[in-house]
């Protein structure tokens, strides 16, 4: 005991004190210990107090700090529902202390009692008490001489190893080694041997094999090294690797070199053998393995040991493996019903039982049962492991995966989420666990879009998806082949949110992998060309011209080396998929007319990339043999010439032809008007950029010269086809248009809250009206903009002088000399 024991003669009393409260959490329970003291032997001080005491009726017993007890026996009373321990106190002289004590030291060889106590920590589950117990001696320099101070880093790593982090393990190793080196009697210490070994075994588990089988070496050569320990490890490696007759090969040297005293590796050793003859659907050699491990355990265990239940359990894994469900339930339960008997219920043996239960469910379909078993895990677990633990972190992805399979999105978003705090909390940027957590989110949330179309799980599931791709570009470039369906995912989120900007950068990336490729599959690049056209063939917003990646540098990029990178990415893909395209559109014109349908597609792609490469007249080009080929089958105002009349006006407004622009814009509102009220927010926008072409004319560039419009310094194209050239040669239809114009703008000013400036109404009207040659209305127009000017600014305001200049000049051309010498004074 590690502090005084109070105790009572009085039975009744102690039953009180035991029943009186219930434990703190239900990993404690009550228990009455029932104590036998050999009045003459030499023991530990004990005393009756009871003369002494507050509480005589107590009947008070006190034993001192120190005292050993002989556990004889424990059983559960039903008629007071408690535990009861039958214990002896032990004296000095008593055999069996003696060989404990002989035998722990034996154990220690020679090692500090401090140290130890925190392998006892670890063998005890206590994780975290044993890296602080050991960081604590390290701190306070508790540590004798370079041995000690390599069993402490050893120490650490091994609970470091249990609480998940093998990085920090192999980091305390290295420097238990450190220690080792340094000490003059240390050459053939086994502890080396050792480090060596369970660095093998921690690379192991990263899947670093190389580095795995380099230690195993170093192992291998060490003096004092124990064989079969390392032929075990070089098994698990191989066994990870899948090289199971290697495995198995390794397993039979670590048998011949144990002792045959040594039951325990010796039963290991055949349990792992039978695993590995499970995986090679081997069922009567592993079989014959299971047995010979419970020959050898019987020979030095009771029926009833707990260690059995890990060899019954093993036999119901090789049932499982190989198909035979009903069986393998029978010896997991068997190996359950000896834990449940022989063991405390939050001992961690239970963790693997439960597991095992729960997989083999998951076999059987019923996924009720097997999450019931999962949950159970996980409670186990979380008693004596932290929740960033890789073990934890698997528990809650594998109960993630089983509400994602009951398709109850919620609760496996709650589990997966989990996964992501702990593989956040005990991961660094770039690792795969991370970007494996991200990815499972975002696969969920694209599925769970899948089934109720809502759009904020699109939106989880591209947000996912996006931290996961910001993981991989941690460690890997643009065109690592491991990007390829991170990129396609994306690309596809993308174009079904009509992000297509974004949607082609991901499809560019994509391309931009398999082009890498040294054999690449001209197949597949075909059809991600297909879904680049796609996107060409959606994309409508024909004022925007600027790159992506341009777009977003007021973001501040934080590689401005990979973001440059970036643009060069975006401008020579924009090349190969024009060349692309361009190829294409050849070969159709081999075997098609240039009117044939078949052909709009690839007009409107290569339009759209021309377009996007900001080389105008090429988009233009294009454009108007889209237009001549739809013509040929549609009239002039059908509903699908929409984009393409808005295309060709944007261009010509680029291109300051604002007159050519005036045409395709309303015959864009012919269209329009067809399904729309004049009042539809799709006509307000035509006519807002109809307005903006008036506001940018110069009135002495364009109308001064007898009010007879100057021809379009562009010239036109002389080759124009007959479709071209009568659509855009309508008289009767430019001057309908103006009427309708005019009508609009002039309502506009009777309309409040208006985004129009009432100085910009007047422009426009203007304008119109000198496009009627109705000059008189033209010149009432211009003389409100110039009152309106004069009232919200002052007149000596720059714009002022320049209307003063245009009513002067349209009065000098109607003869109103005095009107015009007034004007051109003020």
């Amino acid at each position: 005991m590690n502090s005084f024991l109070s105790t009572s003669t009085n039975r009744k009393k102690a039953l009180e004190f035991a029943t009186s409260r219930a434990p703190p959490n239900d990993t404690l329970t009550s228990i009455l210990l029932e104590i036998n003291v050999d009045l003459n032997a030499n023991s530990k001080p004990y005393a009756d107090i009871r003369h002494l005491s507050a509480f005589s009726e107590e009947e008070e017993i006190l034993f001192m700090l120190g005292c050993v007890f002989r556990i004889d026996d424990i059983n559960y009373d039903e008629q007071t529902k408690l535990w009861m321990a039958n214990l002896t106190l032990c004296s000095e002289d008593d055999q069996d202390m003696k060989n404990f004590s002989s035998s722990l030291d034996n154990q220690l060889k020679g090692q500090n009692q401090l140290i130890a106590i925190g392998y006892n920590f670890i063998d005890m589950l206590k994780y975290d008490d044993a890296q602080k117990h050991f960081e604590k001696i390290l701190k306070q320099n508790l540590a004798k001489d370079n041995i000690e101070l390599a069993y402490c880093y050893h120490g650490l790593a091994k609970a470091n190893e249990k609480q998940g982090n093998s990085n920090l393990s192999i980091e305390n190793l290295n420097q238990a080694l450190n220690y080792l080196s340094k000490s003059s009697s240390s050459d053939d210490h086994p502890l080396i041997s050792q480090c060596y070994n369970d660095l093998g075994l921690a690379y192991s588990d990263q899947g670093d094999y190389k580095t795995a089988f380099e230690f195993f070496d170093k192992a291998l050569q060490t003096k004092n090294n124990i064989p079969s320990a390392t032929y075990s490890g070089l098994s698990q490696v191989h066994f990870q690797m899948k090289h199971y007759q290697i495995a198995l090969e390794y397993l039979q040297k670590s048998l011949q070199s144990q002792s045959n005293t040594d039951l325990v590796s010796i039963t290991k050793t055949y349990i792992d053998m039978g695993k590995v003859y499970a995986v090679m659907n081997k069922k009567e050699e592993a079989s014959k393995m299971f047995d010979k491990a419970l020959e050898t355990q019987i020979k030095e265990l009771s029926p009833d040991h707990p260690d059995l239940a890990y060899t019954y359990a093993e036999i119901g894994l090789m049932y499982s493996q190989i198909g035979d469900q009903q069986k393998a339930l029978e010896f997991i339960e068997k190996a359950h019903k000896l834990q449940s008997e022989t063991l405390p219920n939050n001992h961690s043996d239970f963790a693997q039982s439960y597991k095992n239960f729960g997989n083999l469910y998951m076999k059987l379909g019923d996924l009720d049962k097997a999450l019931s078993y999962y949950e159970k895990l996980l409670e186990n677990q979380l008693k004596t492991l932290s929740s960033s633990h890789p073990s934890v972190i698997e528990t809650y992805r594998i109960i993630g995966h089983v509400y994602w399979k009951k398709r109850d999105f919620n609760q496996a978003s709650i589990y997966f989420n989990k996964v992501l705090d702990g593989e956040l909390e005990r991961s660094k940027p770039g690792d795969s666990p991370l970007s494996s957590a991200y990815k499972t989110l975002g696969e969920l949330y694209f599925d769970k879009y899948n089934v109720h179309l809502n759009e904020n799980d699109l939106n989880d599931a591209l947000n996912f998806y996006l931290k996961c791709l910001e993981n991989e570009l941690e460690t890997k470039l643009y065109e690592d082949e491991s990007l390829i369906n991170l990129y396609e995912v994306i690309g596809d989120i993308c174009f079904k949110k009509h992000d297509f900007n974004q949607s082609l950068v991901y499809y560019n990336r994509l391309l931009g992998c398999h082009l890498r490729k040294k054999l690449f599959d001209e197949l597949i690049i075909d059809q991600i060309y297909t879904l680049i056209g796609e996107i060409y063939l959606k994309k409508s917003e024909f004022d925007k011209t600027i790159l992506y990646y341009q777009k977003i540098e007021t973001d501040k990029p934080k590689d401005n080396f990979r973001f440059t990178e970036n643009i060069h990415f975006e401008k020579r893909h924009l090349d190969q998929s024009l060349n692309y395209f361009q190829n294409l559109l050849n070969k159709q014109l081999e075997t098609h007319s240039k009117t044939d349908p078949f052909l709009s597609n690839t007009y409107y792609i290569l339009a759209n990339i021309c377009f996007e490469k900001q080389n105008f007249d090429k988009s233009l080009d294009y454009f108007i043999q889209l237009l001549n080929n739809e013509l040929e089958r549609k009239a002039v105002d059908d509903l699908s010439l929409e984009d393409t009349y808005k295309a060709i006006a944007t261009i010509y407004f680029q291109q300051n032809n604002y007159d050519k622009a005036l045409i395709y814009l309303y015959r864009l509102l012919d269209c329009q008007l067809k399904t729309q009220t004049i009042e539809h927010s799709s006509i307000t926008v035509t006519y807002i950029m109809i307005g903006n072409i008036y506001l940018k004319k110069d009135y002495f560039d364009t109308y001064s010269n007898n009010f007879q419009r100057k021809l379009d310094k562009t010239k036109s194209k002389e080759n124009l086809d007959t479709n071209i050239k009568s659509l855009e040669n309508d008289s009767q239809f430019h001057t309908r248009h103006l009427d309708q114009a005019l009508f609009y703008f002039q309502n506009l000013l009777n309309k409040q809250n208006i985004n129009r400036s009432v100085c910009d109404i007047y422009t426009i009207l203007a304008y119109i009206s000198l496009e009627q040659q109705d000059y008189l209305q033209a010149l009432n127009y211009f003389e409100k903009l110039l009152y309106k000017q004069i009232e919200d600014y002052t007149s000596d305001y720059p714009p002022v002088a320049h209307t003063y200049l245009i009513v002067g000049d349209i009065y000098d051309k109607n003869g109103i000399l005095n009107q015009a010498k007034q004007n051109y004074k003020q």
